[in-house]
């Protein structure tokens, strides 16, 4: 009878293991895919509302809630470790004071992170790698502010073995991106996702470069305070006919059209030529800074 009891138990954690799997690569796929029609969740900072926002448990309840994407941000300690935290200091959201690079990692895990209120809580400041190795068969991980520790992230990206579970992303021109993280672009199984300002001049030059050169599978579009069809807390993540996606986050909006269509009009109109659609997916009356 333990015998039994025991293949049975190895089964079912064999077969939870690779329903995970599963999940998130019906993620990918979705993501990579130019014609699926599948509207993909991202949690900004993981579920904030009820969990310290950047946190492990705020990761598990997004994903207990089925979000497809967790959106974090990096920084790193002074002994080199890489955190997530989205303010240059860490007075808003932990026990302590001043900026992450001026403690080490052991020194960090002394503080507390607060609740969306500014309560404390028990929860600790998570490593990228805690975030990654929590991801892991599960959900896809949005690595928003994070340009400056690209070559540290992706290392462990390889060392988990998530680099497909990653979406990394910056708003620097194509070519700076290229001659400073090549080697990251060059690989298909990482998913680089350019952020465009349409209310900037160099938006069009940035998207044509982007597409013609990388053809991304995501763009993040950032809409100008003069193309404002959505509410301020809408989040968005739809592909374009181009074969390119966007995710979009605040005041973003996605194209219903194609890529070509907005850098032939950076700024468009309503329902004109390159117009804009959106669809309200998490709507946050309070989110933290952006």
């Amino acid at each position: 009878m333990i015998r039994i009891s025991l293949i049975l138990l190895s089964i079912l954690l064999v077969g939870t293991t690779q329903a995970q799997q599963r999940r998130v690569d019906g993620i990918i796929r979705s993501l990579r895919d130019p014609a699926s029609k599948q509207v993909l969740v991202v949690a900004h900072r993981g579920d904030w509302r009820n969990a310290p926002e950047n946190s492990l448990l705020a990761i598990e309840y997004a994903i207990e809630k089925g979000v497809d994407v967790v959106e974090i941000d990096l920084k790193k300690s002074k002994d080199g470790v890489l955190i997530l935290m989205h303010d240059q200091t860490i007075d808003r959201t932990t026990s302590g004071k001043g900026k992450p690079e001026d403690y080490t990692w052991a020194e960090l895990q002394q503080l507390t992170l607060k609740n969306p209120h500014g309560a404390p809580t028990r929860q600790r400041i998570p490593t990228f790698e805690q975030c990654m190795l929590a991801a892991k068969g599960r959900v896809m991980i949005n690595v928003d502010k994070g340009y400056d520790y690209f070559q540290e992230a992706y290392a462990v990206l390889e060392k988990i073995g998530t680099v497909d579970h990653a979406i990394i992303k910056s708003s620097e021109p194509y070519e700076k991106v290229k001659a400073e993280n090549g080697n990251l672009l060059s690989n298909k199984q990482l998913a680089y996702m350019p952020i465009v300002d349409l209310g900037k001049p160099n938006a069009a030059t940035m998207l044509r470069d982007y597409e013609q050169k990388l053809n991304p599978v995501a763009v993040e579009v950032v809409s100008p305070p003069t193309v404002r069809c959505c509410a301020p807390t809408t989040n968005l993540f739809r592909k374009t006919t181009a074969g390119s996606g966007t995710i979009a986050c605040g005041r973003a909006l996605t194209p219903a059209t194609t890529m070509s269509a907005a850098w032939k009009n950076a700024s468009p109109k309503r329902g004109g030529a390159g117009s804009w659609r959106t669809e309200p997916l998490l709507s946050r009356p309070t989110a933290p800074p952006s």
